[in-house]
């Protein structure tokens, strides 16, 4: 990586008050954006058809207590979903910034992507609560009370 300062990249054309360096940032940031947008919903298109195949192995009297399971399964698609969906509009809305120069278009930018990240965090404090559950879950059981390594 670079060892940049700040004076190294900034090329002192300032225009609506970014510089060339921060557009050219803005538009490397909205390609990757979009790249990661679409390989993430590639994924979870993948995820899908293996949770679709699982649920088809199991059997019918299994399947009829499974119902939490799956709401929570579907949940977390919608969430996905709408998180990748977000990533894409901010990407779009970079783009249409850099093709505008319209101060409209990158405050929409920074709302997007205020949005994803702030979906990001619950997403990944919601995580974090059902991992500590299913850990303690886990450490509870018989045999494991003193940990895995005794």
């Amino acid at each position: 990586m670079e060892d940049l300062t700040i004076d190294d990249d900034l090329d002192g054309n300032v225009d609506d008050g970014l510089t060339g360096s921060m557009k050219a940032n803005l538009k490397d940031a909205f390609n990757w954006m979009r790249i990661v947008a679409m390989i993430s919903l590639g994924v979870l298109a993948m995820v899908v058809v293996l949770w679709f195949k699982m649920i088809a192995e199991v059997p019918g009297q299994v399947m009829s207590q499974m119902g939490g399971p799956i709401i929570f399964m579907v949940l977390i698609l919608v969430g996905e979903v709408l998180l990748i969906l977000t990533l894409y509009k901010a990407g779009v809305a970079y783009k249409a910034y850099i093709s505008s120069n319209s101060k409209a278009d990158l405050e929409k930018a920074f709302l997007k992507q205020k949005q994803f990240w702030l979906a990001t965090g619950i997403l990944a404090i919601i995580g974090a609560f059902f991992f500590l559950i299913g850990f303690a879950q886990f450490m509870s059981m018989s045999g494991y009370s003193r940990g895995p390594f005794y």
